[in-house]
């Protein structure tokens, strides 16, 4: 059952001028002003508030809000001596370079390629032995170079050749039946991910809960993606090759009828840009075939031959789409708020109305006139008082859990977990052995190393759960307290005794270093008297570090 954090954390311790046009392709979009955004989003998050009587959570103090925007920019707490030198800053304005700067580092890019990596990435039998690690490499550049992330999507819906010289390939390969390629699994994450919509309960028949969504509108995406293919060679058979080579393969049939290469399961397939619909309970019947068509739109005029995907492609990330820049609004909200304003964000319909409409129209507005600038995106939220906002609740806010009155406690990932171990620690920790993920599940990293092994046992978490829940059992909690490798802070505590600090100065630098604060009066008096006591400093020291590592606190991102 998931852990509320919030009870363990206590127990324990006028936007864009409008008609302004997307950047240009080409050019980098130039930095926009954020003023007006930033007061917009304020003046509906506190309309809401004002409405339902609700009195917002005073801002948070500096020690809180930098751990918050490290971990939530770039996946990892800051060092101590970062931590130390903002918290001693008297500029008025270190908040907002603080922001730039975590936009800024080769850490942000790193960070949302491993959260888009995972999602893109589904944790299914064919997935499990994908090596995503050029895929990965790949999103990092883009989020860090930040060319838009239109053309992001656009790179990867419309990829060709191999996926080692054209990483951006990898986003068909994690979407295969098996071996082959497959149309649909392709059309469920593309509505999935870029256009926050579940359309995949329209794959076998009509949307159960939407009445105006077909199983038409389903396939006439899918139509899209019939022919993509890969046609590198295999290995051996049934087995898939090394590289993928992703190609969009002309409309040609074997004297069967059938798909080139046996098609999947066998299925006639239609000419031109129409796909053929497969029966729900035999995949080698056909129940009807759709044209290629856009979701809630036209059928474009389309060739009798391939390519299809860049018309898609280009329809899916235009402004004009009603959902492209909503979703990608959304899902940052969420990541950095802890909820969307749609929640569950993959679930934008009719019936399931956003907390603040307006504010969700005008941002998503915003994003697409800055050309899909997602660091600006980020700046615009974290800028705003709303985002800064403590996590405590008060007193005229505390059964809040969606206007947003205070901030969302929420648990780091796995990764973030071991990279901010790392930091805290001064080496890297290890489980030790190998073992699989708990519970089953595809692969989030890379086979190997030390990094790896953590994630796949602390990575418990399942697709869609709450920000605010860990998933962690038992196993995780044993293994955070009682592994000797996990809790080796000999690198740190090495240093701390070297340097001949004062006690009080030692546990002052392991605050830093793992909550990213200095201690409380209560704090640093108990934990000295507790290192004086030893014979050894270094033996405290070690008991004050596991203390620190293993706190509620250390693993939420608060």
């Amino acid at each position: 059952m998931p852990i509320p954090w919030r009870q363990v954390l206590a127990a324990v311790t006028a936007v864009a001028v409008a008609g302004v046009a997307s950047a240009a392709d080409g050019e980098a979009p130039a930095q926009r002003d954020i003023k007006p955004v930033v007061q917009r989003i304020d003046q509906e998050i506190q309309k809401k508030l004002d409405e339902a009587k609700l009195k917002p959570s005073p801002r948070t103090d500096d020690a809180e809000f930098l751990r918050r925007a490290y971990l939530d920019i770039t996946g990892k707490i800051p060092s101590a001596d970062k931590a130390r030198a903002f918290l001693d800053s008297q500029e008025a304005d270190k908040r907002a370079k603080l922001i730039d700067e975590l936009l800024a580092s080769p850490d942000y890019g790193r960070h949302f390629a491993i959260i888009w990596r995972t999602m893109l990435v589904k944790r299914d039998e064919a997935n499990r032995t994908l090596n995503s690690r050029g895929f990965q490499d790949w999103l990092t550049e883009q989020f860090n170079q930040n060319p838009g992330w239109h053309k992001t999507v656009q790179a990867m819906l419309t990829a060709e050749g191999e996926t080692d010289k054209n990483p951006a390939g990898f986003f068909f390969l994690a979407n295969r039946d098996m071996t082959r390629l497959d149309p649909a699994k392709i059309t469920g994450t593309t509505f999935n991910l870029f256009l926050g919509v579940q359309m995949q309960c329209a794959e076998c028949h009509n949307h159960p809960f939407v009445s105006e969504w077909k199983q038409s509108d389903f396939w006439g995406l899918a139509a899209f993606f019939g022919r993509v293919r890969d046609t590198a060679t295999p290995a051996r058979a049934n087995q898939p090759p090394a590289t993928a080579n992703i190609a969009e393969t002309a409309a040609t049939a074997s004297k069967t009828g059938k798909r080139p290469g046996g098609g999947f399961g066998g299925r006639p397939m239609p000419t031109g840009a129409t796909i053929a619909i497969p029966s729900a309970t035999d995949p080698n019947k056909v129940v009807g075939s759709a044209k290629a068509k856009f979701f809630e739109g036209e059928e474009p005029k389309l060739g009798s031959q391939p390519p299809y995907r860049p018309a898609v492609a280009e329809w899916l990330t235009s402004a004009e789409n009603k959902y492209f820049a909503k979703a990608a609004v959304n899902r940052m909200w969420a990541h950095l708020l802890g909820r969307g304003f749609v929640n569950p964000v993959e679930d934008m319909n009719h019936d399931n109305e956003p907390s603040h409409p307006e504010l969700l129209q005008a941002l998503a507005k915003e994003f697409g006139a800055s050309g899909f600038d997602l660091k600006h995106l980020i700046r615009c939220i974290c800028n705003s008082e709303t985002y800064q906002r403590s996590s405590a609740p008060i007193a005229e806010n505390k059964d809040d859990d969606k206007l947003f009155s205070h901030q969302t406690v929420k648990v780091m990932s796995a990764e973030s977990l071991y990279d901010s171990l790392t930091a805290a620690m001064g080496s890297e920790p290890s489980v030790g052995g190998g073992g699989g993920r708990p519970g089953g599940g595809g692969q989030r990293g890379f086979a190997g190393g030390a990094r790896e092994q953590f994630v796949r046992f602390f990575d418990t978490r399942e697709e869609g759960d709450d920000a605010s829940d860990s998933g962690h059992g038992i196993p995780q909690f044993l293994r955070l307290m009682n592994s000797a490798q996990l809790n080796r802070t000999t690198t740190l505590v090495n240093r701390l005794a070297k340097e001949g600090l004062s006690h009080d100065k030692a546990i002052e630098a392991m605050y830093l270093s793992t909550l990213s604060r200095r201690p409380t009066p209560t704090e640093a008096e108990k934990l000295g008297a507790y290192v004086a006591k030893q014979a050894d400093p270094k033996k405290g020291y070690d008991g004050v570090m596991w203390i620190l590592l293993n706190s509620a606190e250390f693993m939420c991102i608060r």
